[in-house]
Parts: structure tokens; sequence; C-alpha cells
């Protein structure tokens, strides 16, 4: 049942809105900015409002479900000088509602939701080459400082998220599934604590080696002993708290948002990395995020102290 809604003010990022939008309606939806293309993920809804664009003296964005969807898209117009697109089967009607939208809901053709294209051709399907899907993790990384607002999900930087798959083949083999930096990885009988280095390289722009493998294994694991392997320095600095906490009295600090589904009922393509869910194709693990409920989330890192 869809709750009563949502506000939303030019802070907000635009993964979270989407995620917003899909948890309060189970309907998809994509923010374009003024060029037309599909907004970054860490971007803020302020930051992507046309230089040209009169912002309203006071922001009044609040979602409901019976709300029309070409209200919906005029009102997010008028507030951050934006498009908002929402999906359906089927292009929806000016005159639908959110909550009408809710049954079935699919990205329409035409579209990229969360970063993937479905296919409804079942024919692609690879037989012997998919894997059944133990698990579904979205492994999202940042950094706060004293100018940082909002919650931890306001600070992710989408383009170091690292999703992970582990899987097993018909005969019981046991695949490990990485999806990062546009790239699909499938290695087989190995575990994310033995490939650390390969990932802390993917997120050497942000995060130094040591602290970089420390929140990779943490967030994975939902334990400490990531950090306290990895980054002994950081032991005493460790903390852990919810997604949507808010990172004041956190700052300076390292982080990881995790998140994991367990028993997907789906099956991945382990020469693509395509996954397969009731008879549908999501092209990569990227644009699969979204489509299955979260048994976990949860937030953790290390304060800065360095720089404290």
């Amino acid at each position: 049942m869809a709750k009563k809604g949502f506000e939303a003010s030019g802070r907000m990022s635009v993964e979270k809105f989407e995620q917003l939008f899909r948890a309060e309606f189970d309907v998809y939806c994509d923010i374009l900015d003024e060029k037309g293309k599909i907004a970054k993920q860490n971007a803020t809804l302020a930051s992507l409002r046309p230089k040209d664009f009169k912002a309203p003296g006071k922001v009044d964005f609040s979602l409901r479900a019976n709300m029309q969807v070409a209200n919906v898209q005029k009102k997010f117009r008028e507030n951050f000088g934006l498009e908002l697109q929402i999906y359906k089967l089927s292009k929806p009607d000016e005159k639908d509602t959110l909550a009408s939208l809710r049954k079935g809901v699919l990205l329409g053709d035409d579209a990229v939701g969360g970063g993937g294209e479905k296919s409804n051709d079942v024919d692609e399907a690879t037989g012997g080459d998919l894997l059944s899907m133990s698990n579904y993790y979205n492994l999202r990384f940042g950094y706060c400082n004293s100018e940082s607002e909002g919650d931890f999900i306001d600070n992710i930087d989408g383009r170091l998220n690292i999703y992970v798959v582990d899987g097993k083949d018909e005969d019981g083999n046991d695949y490990l599934c990485l999806y990062f930096n546009n790239e699909f990885k499938v290695i087989e009988n190995s575990s994310i604590s033995e490939n650390l280095d390969l990932l802390s390289k993917h997120l050497s722009t942000l995060f130094s080696e040591n602290i970089a493998k420390g929140l990779i294994q943490s967030g994975y694991d939902n334990d400490p002993d990531g950090i306290i392997d990895n980054a002994p320095d950081y032991e005493e600095h460790y903390f852990d708290t919810r997604d949507d906490d808010d990172v004041d009295g956190y700052m300076p600090c390292f982080f990881v948002v995790s998140s994991v589904t367990y028993d997907c009922n789906c099956q991945i393509d382990k020469n693509t990395g395509a996954v397969h869910l009731d008879g549908e194709i999501i092209d990569n693990m990227y644009g699969f995020y979204g489509y299955l409920d979260e048994d976990e989330s949860y937030a953790l890192g290390v304060v800065d102290f360095e720089n404290n």
C-alpha cells in the first residue's frame, strides 16, 4: 500500500528522489537534465535547474498517489525547471493517477530506468549459462566534509557504485558476479575479500587503498572487521547507522551505503551480466536495482580523524 506521499527540496539528490518515488508509488521515473538527458544520480535537483530558471520563493513539491501524471510533471517543472518521465508498460495517459500505475509497472521500451533497458524477448536466454542468484548487493560510497548536508544517501557518489551477486550454476559451482565502472566481471569460486585489490582501484579517486578495501569488505559483511583488517588506524573511528540518518555529527567521514536482497528467485547470464526475472531481461546489474525489495539497508564508515 502506498504511503501518503513525500516532499522534495532542491537539496535532494536525483537518486534519492527516484528511490522515494518508487518506494511510495511502485512507479518508475527518470529526471532529465536541461539537455534532455537522464540526470546523474548524485546531482541535486537544485544543481540541475537551468541557469535562466526562476525558482519559486519557497519550493512546494509534495506528491500524493491520487495526483494525475500530467499534474505531477507540471508541478515538478514549476518547482525545478526540469522534466520528469514516468513509466509503465505503455506510455501513461495524462489522466492516469500515480496509484493507477502501480500494478504491473514495467519500464517502457524506449526508457532507461536506473541504467538498464528491459527486453520482453525471453528467447535471448542462454540456457546453461544462467546462474541462480543467491543474493544481490548494492554498495554505494561517498565522503562528507564540513559543507555536506542531508543524509548519507544525499552524499553518495553514484559513479563509484559496486553491484555484487553470488550465483550458482546448475552443477552447483559458485560464481562471484561484479558490476562496476560499467563493466561486468564473473569469477568462479571467488569472494569479495579475494578481489579487494581490483575493487579498491575503482574507488581510488575518493579513498586511499586501505580505506577503500575496508569499506568494501565491511559494507558487504555489515561488520567492522573489514575496517579493522584493512585500515586498522581507523578501528576506533568506525560507525554504523541508518542510510537516511543526517550526516551531521559524523563529518568529516568516509562511508558506504549498503543494501542486500536475499532469495532473489531470478537468474543472471554469466557471459553478459543480463538478469532474467519472471520472463523479462534486464541488461545489467545496475539496471536491476529497484526491481526487488531490499531485505537490509545500512550505512557505515569511518570518521576522517586526520582532517577533523
